[in-house]
């Protein structure tokens, strides 16, 4: 990649954890509708590297899950997980699946942005600078 390109695509200091967490569910599933496209039109060779590329993403975003905050985080690696299993399979149906349960949580999460940011900036959650780059991937 083109080091100026990358230079451009490094998060912006004032991008919030939850912005951060959003742009890898939206990579993700473009990544996945974009592959599910060329399922449809039997182009393996235009699917396969997308389908590989949603899958790191939905990996990274389940590596930034913290196990020890209950059944909530438990549940979402149950999520994760399905979806990286269907996204392995790369049939129509399971890419369906997958896409399903990335945009059902990516509207739960933007649901509740208002409030993540708020809670980042009065400190209460540490800022995005201190968690580790997941998103330079998107």
């Amino acid at each position: 990649m083109n080091p100026r390109v990358a230079y451009g695509q490094q998060p912006k200091s004032n991008e919030t954890r939850i912005d951060l967490l959003l742009d890898l569910f939206d990579g993700a599933i473009d990544r996945l509708s974009k592959a599910r496209d060329a399922v449809a039109d039997r182009d393996i060779a235009a699917a396969t590297p997308l389908l590989v590329r949603a899958q790191v993403l939905v990996e990274g975003i389940a590596s930034g899950v913290r196990t020890d905050q209950g059944d909530l985080s438990h549940n979402l690696l149950r999520l994760y997980e399905f979806a990286v299993s269907a996204i392995r399979k790369g049939d129509l149906e399971s890419i369906d699946g997958a896409l399903k349960v990335l945009r059902t949580l990516n509207e739960g999460f933007q649901a509740i942005r208002p409030e993540a940011v708020e809670l980042e900036r009065n400190g209460i959650i540490p800022p995005s600078e201190e968690m580790s780059t997941v998103q330079a991937m998107a």
